[in-house]
């Protein structure tokens, strides 16, 4: 409801109803409306968490999905599709660039730069995953992406985590 009184204050301006918006009576606090957080209830995973979860997954390729997701601030999909990546950004990395260029999997296909807060421990799960990958021809398992999507979201809730909490701890 907070949305959408936004959404009709902005209207009221544009079509130059302006002074009804010094109304006390227009006010979220008025309307009963007010009060609301957009914290959320999504919580980052911690680190002693982190380290457990790492030696709790069997899975090579699983546990660099998640080192990716961990370090390098990815998106599931984006460290799924990641392996056509890792080797520009070790060389990146290794160059002593902070950031990298995140192409495949990303949200509506457009390519963004991320700003690494550890560039050393990003290069070390980067490292990590190319070895894996050169093992194993893959990080997930799955003849196509779905599956491997499939297979990574499925994991993911066996392990009994949600899998953006990786992310949200890259954030923090």
């Amino acid at each position: 409801m907070q949305n959408d009184m936004a959404h009709l204050r902005g209207l009221l301006a544009v079509v130059g109803k302006g002074p009804l918006l010094a109304d006390p009576g227009m006010s979220n606090a008025a309307l009963g409306i007010s009060g609301a957080s957009r914290i959320g209830s999504k919580t980052a995973i911690s680190d002693a968490a982190y380290a457990e979860l790492r030696d709790a997954i069997a899975n090579d390729g699983l546990r660099m999905l998640v080192a990716l997701e961990r370090h390098l601030g990815l998106r599931a999909m984006e460290a799924i599709r990641s392996c056509d990546s890792l080797a520009q950004w070790e060389r990146r990395l290794g160059a002593g660039h902070g950031d990298i260029e995140v192409v495949f999997g990303t949200k509506g296909g457009k390519v963004r730069t991320t700003h690494l807060p550890n560039p050393a421990t990003a290069l070390v799960a980067v490292r990590e995953a190319l070895q894996v990958l050169g093992t194993q021809g893959r990080l997930a398992q799955g003849k196509r992406l779905k599956q491997a999507e499939a297979w990574y979201r499925n994991a993911m809730h066996r392990l009994g985590v949600q899998g953006h909490s990786l992310r949200y701890a890259f954030a923090r």
